[in-house]
């Protein structure tokens, strides 16, 4: 019995030594997978930081491409970015790539094709067949006197009522494959995705894009304002631009009472002095009655789509649609010319006066994607265009506009593809086929601005309280972002010099959304 006992202690001893032993194991193993997990996390953290920059780069490349290209830009042409590059981390490949944005192969998309809601009158809003009467009110009351900082703010809180072929609604698209490594909002909401037709950012600058004869020398130069008393400034600028009889004639019929104070004055005096349109060409380019020097929300009818070329004043739908047409079949050069359409029988000589404070045949604002990643070790994606481990996507407004080009507009939509995922279920399971008209469908959207670094959210809406915080008080509120303090680009305002032998500095304001300067520019 004594010896049963002892050696039932000494098994109770060795239980306790093997159960010490294996808790010392479990809690070693733990340890050791959590330093790994910890070092895998850290890791991923690392690559993805090195992707995040490498995108944000590659969006700094894309604006410098089209920076070299601004004087084509300025005379109407169109941007030709590279669309991919790469470099070596640690041995392996990191991609830098465009994403196809406006159908395929297409890197960037024209602001300037777009309806700028901040200028947009109602009458031209409620004519968007989405919108209508009820959305363009609501996009009016958005706007108040602040102004919406970007059509994202919108696509947050928007409450116009879809019909059911545009599922889950108007702003949030279902998921496509156009790239290879990533699906994103607009790319297939068809021809009533308010995305593609919708815009803050189109500016058009004050500057001759070189038409008429000896209109070549002036191209880039700022246009003249015409709104102001006759003085010998003026008499000056229109007598090197054109020659002397062109300046008595404007001298005496300005000295006589003539008043040029809206954007159709121009075309109004050539149609009541019988100009014939082949001669408008010098006239629309060089002259201006806005001492601003961009005009908001002029509208590319080079690049727009006919449902907002409808929109316009002196359009309806069957104008729209030929002009559509006849744009595609003529020269580049005819192209520049903004009252191409009437040379071309398209609209005739009243209806261009309505539409030319509406028009431009130049973008130059752009929207771009840029995909950053990490290549794949597989053998077969020599060329770069498989899928990327680690992506980071920033989406970007890249403004020409002026001589220092700017990025307006930037956003990480890396993880877009998934909210609109978890969207269109969310509408679909409330309502599916249709959404139900008695629903608010605003409540039903994620507000995908609320990723990481948007901008439109960091700022917010811009505060009427705040002196020149308004579209027209020539600055906005400056945005902070976890890209760290960066300068975008743009001058202070009302610092940039009149283009060399152009005329005398504007005394106008600059009023483009999205102008973000660091702190101490101010």
């Amino acid at each position: 019995m004594g010896g049963w006992a002892v050696r039932s202690r000494r098994a109770t001893v060795l239980f306790a030594v093997l159960l010490i032993v294996a808790i010392a194991i479990v809690i070693g193993t733990s340890v050791a997978l959590a330093t790994d997990a910890r070092r895998t996390s850290m890791s991923g953290t690392l690559l993805r930081m090195q992707t995040r920059a490498m995108a944000w780069s590659g969006v700094q490349g894309a604006l410098a491409e089209l920076a070299d290209q601004r004087v084509e830009l300025v005379g109407g042409g169109d941007p030709t970015p590279i669309d991919s590059w790469e470099v070596t981390v640690d041995g392996r490949r990191l991609i830098v790539r465009l994403v196809p944005i406006g159908g395929e192969g297409v890197f960037a998309v024209s602001e300037a094709a777009k309806l700028n809601i901040n200028v947009a009158t109602p009458e031209m809003l409620a004519a968007i067949e989405t919108l209508g009467d009820s959305g363009a009110a609501e996009i009016e009351a958005l706007r108040g006197d602040a102004g919406i900082g970007s059509i994202e703010q919108v696509a947050a809180v928007q409450k116009t009522r879809p019909p059911a072929s545009a599922g889950a609604g108007v702003f949030v698209a279902e998921p496509n494959e156009q790239s290879a490594s990533s699906s994103l909002i607009g790319d297939s909401g068809g021809e009533q995705d308010l995305r593609s037709l919708l815009t803050t950012f189109s500016a058009d600058p004050n500057l001759q894009i070189g038409l008429g004869e000896r209109g070549g020398e002036f191209a880039g130069y700022t246009r003249i304002n015409l709104n102001q008393e006759w003085s010998d400034t003026l008499g000056d600028a229109v007598r090197r631009r054109f020659d002397d009889d062109v300046a008595r004639f404007l001298e005496g019929a300005m000295r006589s009472g003539l008043k040029l104070e809206d954007d159709n004055a121009i075309v109004r005096e050539l149609n009541k002095g019988r100009v014939p349109p082949e001669d408008w060409a010098q006239f629309i380019d060089a002259f201006t009655v806005s001492p601003d020097p961009y005009q908001i929300g002029r509208v590319d009818i080079n690049r727009a789509p006919a449902a907002v070329l409808a929109c316009l004043p002196g359009f309806d739908a069957e104008i729209a649609a030929a002009i559509v047409e006849t744009r595609g079949r003529i020269g580049a050069d005819s192209l520049r010319n903004p009252a191409w359409p009437v040379l071309e029988g398209v609209m005739d000589a009243a209806a261009f006066e309505a539409a030319c404070g509406w028009v431009t045949a130049r973008s130059l604002q752009w929207r771009v994607r840029v995909e950053a990643g990490f290549a794949a070790a597989a053998e077969n994606d020599r060329d770069g265009t498989g899928p990327l481990e680690h992506m980071t996507v920033l989406e970007a407004v890249l403004d020409l506009s002026e001589n220092r080009p700017r990025v307006a507009y930037l956003r990480d939509v890396t993880y877009l593809p998934v909210l609109q995922r978890v969207a269109v279920s969310a509408v679909t399971e409330a309502a599916p086929g249709a959404l139900d008209p008695g629903v608010d469908s605003g409540a039903a959207f994620v507000d995908a601005n609320r990723l990481e670094g948007d901008p439109a959210t960091t700022a917010g809406r811009f505060p009427a309280s705040e002196e020149g915080a308004r579209p027209g008080s020539g600055r906005s509120p400056s945005a902070r972002m976890d890209f760290g303090d960066l300068d975008l680009g743009g001058p202070a305002p009302d610092t940039e010099p009149a283009p060399s032998g152009g005329d005398a500095p504007r005394e106008g304001r600059d009023r483009r959304i999205g102008r973000w300067t660091s702190g101490g520019r101010r």
